[in-house]
């Protein structure tokens, strides 16, 4: 079920009285309806996040306890598998993923455990090694990084994956307490500061990674602050606005989605960049594959959702992973892309090219996802 579908059928279950309220204009006026108009503040209404969200942000720091305990092992280190083991199970992580992308982070810890007692990483004889150790970074014998691919496939899959449960098992009965929820899944908080380097709040997970991608002046993030805001200010109405609150989720919940494949894009982007130069330094080569790890972890984790909770089928999920030579809950080819780039990278293109289709990203937000808009702009 394509995810628009899905959302609709929300919708579809309000009363027919709103539903034909709605219908009278097509403009988008809070006032579409009998109700009084609303007036939306221009900051995030609440004073109780924290202990709204508490449960949720417990929940966040748990998947960061599960990710350094992964990242011990970079810098030439070893972990074990039954100390990774211990992390995972400590967390609720194991209940509360999308349950195709549990075997794969099972799977990946054994990974790294094995190549975290290995040697350093050669490429050239990749897949017939252990992994090892490539300059500060692990890699599987496959030649990709378990670790970017269990955290960042987690944003998806466990992160956003919660978000649109939520949304889903509560319906048009989402409170306002339930959109700070929300908020604290996709990793800010009120004070939204489109930003991972504010002194005060800095934007964590996925809301770090939608900051990147949103230029100062407009762009996704700024457009998921304001969803976030309406759908707020509607729940604290009550019944009466739930066309509009479920709207505002709905919207919020499409561009949560569009920053995770920008994101994509914008580490396929890199990897071509650094692994068609001429004769890559291991340096570049490390940036290289470190990127393209953390472009199969962000999509694998989108993919990972029921069908309902994306835009895109599984057909044409598994095909970019496979563009991307790391199939779905398969051994990947990654190694290729160091040995073979002239005849590899054309694929990580092809696979921009694919999610640029789906998402109908312009030319310009394909070229302006390629850049780190917080660097960029100092902010």
């Amino acid at each position: 079920m394509n995810v628009r579908f899905h959302r609709f059928l929300v919708l579809s279950l309000l009363p027919l009285s709103v539903l034909t309220s709605c219908d009278k204009d097509d403009d988008d006026d809070d006032n579409n309806n009998d109700n009084p108009t609303v007036t939306i503040p221009s900051e995030y209404p609440s004073s109780d996040f924290e202990s709204n969200a508490a449960d949720k942000i417990a929940f966040t720091g748990e998947l960061s306890s599960f990710t350094s305990a992964q990242k011990a092992a970079d810098g030439g280190n070893t972990v074990t598998l039954a100390s990774l083991q211990d992390a995972w199970n400590a967390t609720a992580l194991p209940n509360m993923t999308a349950s195709d992308f549990i075997p794969l982070v099972e799977t990946e810890i054994g990974k790294l455990a094995t190549a975290s007692a290995a040697g350093t990483y050669n490429w050239f004889t990749a897949p017939d090694n252990d992994g090892g150790h490539f300059e500060n970074r692990v890699f599987s014998a496959q030649g990709l990084e378990c670790v970017q691919l269990t955290e960042k496939g987690l944003f998806g899959a466990a992160l956003y994956y919660q978000a649109q449960k939520l949304v889903a098992d509560k319906g048009n009965d989402l409170t306002a307490a339930d959109i700070d929820k929300l908020v604290a899944l996709f990793g800010t908080t009120p004070a939204f500061p489109n930003s991972d380097k504010a002194a005060n709040n800095p934007d964590a997970f996925q809301a770090k990674y939608a900051a990147r991608r949103t230029r100062g002046d407009g762009g996704l993030y700024l457009d998921m602050r304001d969803w976030f805001i309406e759908a707020r200010t509607y729940a604290a109405e009550g019944a009466d606005y739930n066309s509009q609150k479920m709207s505002a989720v709905n919207n919020m919940l499409d561009a949560w989605e569009k920053s995770l494949a920008a994101t994509t894009i914008n580490y396929l982007h890199t990897t071509i960049a650094k692994l068609s130069v001429t004769s890559p330094d291991d340096a570049t080569i490390e940036d290289g594959m470190h990127a393209y790890g953390e472009g199969v972890g962000f999509f694998s984790g989108l993919l990972a959702n029921p069908a309902g909770y994306r835009s895109f089928t599984d057909a044409q999920g598994n095909s970019i992973l496979e563009l991307m030579n790391a199939p779905f809950g398969q051994d990947p080819t990654s190694y290729k892309l160091v040995q073979e780039p002239a005849n590899e990278l054309g694929d990580i293109q092809a696979a921009i090219d694919e999610l640029q289709s789906i998402y109908d990203f312009s030319d310009q937000e394909i070229e302006d996802f390629k850049k780190n808009w917080v660097n960029e702009e100092g902010r």
